[in-house]
């Protein structure tokens, strides 16, 4: 694992959850659904791209907002349909989990800094083996408010990820770095309930094969403070 990227998470968390301690009678929650409605790109050198049918993505996201400007969320995501690769002599489905946590810290009200550590399992469901992207990120949020019920809202993630591969001849590993970038827009249809749409690219890259996957598409996704 990359230094840079494991150094820096555990450091924020530690700042975070120091802060957080202290403030813990005082946090406000969120907790919600996310969906991610996307298409997976694989480009092979050599050999070209090959893109899948859209698969949905669907699963929980809890958010904590701590007195002093601390940050806490994790989420989970689920294939509520498979990617399916249908080309010539191909017709592959593949399935995806992801999980993700991370701590921050709010700078000011409309900009965040985060840091964490995400995994995503891709399981192709023919030939039973697996495919894991994971490792530590470092990003930031900001929201744009148009007026006080609607906001524009961007993320960027740096992604310090490795891939692991479980393929018939053997394993395969390398580190696979990339990005995760959202935007879109936030509505506050009450004071305690929001929902959100917007788009969502992700993508990375190996260092020896270069072989890279891209993952992009349209999200939906409801909050509901406590």
């Amino acid at each position: 694992m990359n230094r840079i990227g494991l150094v820096i998470p555990a450091v924020v968390l530690m700042f975070v959850m120091n802060g957080a301690v202290c403030a813990a009678e005082r946090v406000s929650i969120e907790a919600g659904i996310n969906l991610w409605f996307n298409d997976w790109s694989r480009e092979v050198p050599g050999f070209g791209a090959i893109t899948s049918d859209t698969a949905m993505l669907i699963g929980p996201v809890i958010h904590a907002e701590f007195a002093n400007g601390a940050i806490a969320e994790a989420s989970y995501l689920a294939a509520g349909s498979d990617y399916r690769f249908t080309h010539t002599f191909i017709d592959r489905k593949t399935d995806r989990r992801d999980s993700a946590f991370a701590a921050g810290y709010m700078v000011i009200p409309e900009f965040r800094l985060l840091a964490g550590y995400k995994k995503s399992l891709l399981t192709d469901l023919d030939r039973r083996t697996n495919a894991v992207l994971s490792g530590p990120f470092i990003g930031a949020r900001a929201d744009l408010y148009a007026e006080p019920r609607l906001a524009f809202y961007i993320m960027a993630n740096y992604l310090f990820t490795k891939l692991k591969q479980d393929e018939p001849a053997g394993h395969f590993q390398e580190k696979s770095p990339g990005w995760a970038c959202e935007f879109g827009f936030r509505s506050f249809f009450t004071g305690k309930f929001t929902g959100t749409i917007g788009y969502k690219f992700e993508t990375n890259r190996g260092r020896d094969s270069h072989m890279r996957y891209i993952f992009s598409g349209f999200t939906l996704g409801s909050m509901l403070a406590f």
